[in-house]
């Protein structure tokens, strides 16, 4: 219930923050090197809705190519900053993607891990991206934090085999950008 309090009465405040947060249509949509000439220095990927369908667990042939694409660019300052850190998630990608950093820290929309990598890259804020689905959850992580988000605007979704999850989620994405975002 905190979290939802605390989501609700910054999202209000950091209003004009979060229209400002640009959009892309799935993660394959991000271009790393365009990011990279543009400043960016350290990527940061959720995991539900952008890397899979919640509660996934690997990940697809097109995602798979573009993270090693990304890491090309980045090296070692890809991180996977997730509500949801399971630890079959984290060794799947120790064996599959081992330079990937995942942070465990306060759930979003708490800006503690956006903070965190901030510190572990050694990096500037407004030099850190989050790529996420969900506007007063990363989205607002990153205003609070000084950084920047790309809001995935057509995650993946699993309708036939979480349908009621999917639906919930699905509802709280237009709900969250109806009162905060623009579409």
């Amino acid at each position: 219930m905190n979290r939802i309090l605390f989501s609700l009465q910054q999202a209000f405040k950091q209003r004009v923050g979060l229209k400002k947060i640009k959009t892309v249509n799935t993660i394959c949509d991000v271009d790393a090197a365009a990011l990279k000439a543009q400043g960016i220095s350290t990527l940061v990927l959720d995991y539900d809705g952008v890397l899979t369908a919640h509660n996934g667990l690997g990940l697809s042939a097109d995602i798979d190519s573009w993270l090693r694409k990304a890491l090309e660019v980045f090296g070692d300052k890809v991180f996977v900053l997730s509500n949801q850190p399971k630890p079959e998630r984290m060794d799947y990608f120790k064996e599959k993607f081992p330079s990937v950093t995942f942070v465990v820290a306060k759930k979003k929309p708490y800006p503690d891990g956006m903070q965190e990598i901030v510190r572990q890259a050694n990096v500037l804020a407004n030099e850190v991206v989050l790529v996420d689905d969900r506007l007063l959850t990363g989205g607002l992580a990153c205003v609070l934090a000084q950084c920047q988000c790309l809001l995935v605007t057509k995650p993946y979704q699993d309708f036939k085999n979480h349908f009621l999850y999917e639906i919930a989620f699905a509802s709280l994405r237009i709900v969250e950008r109806l009162f905060f975002f623009k579409f």
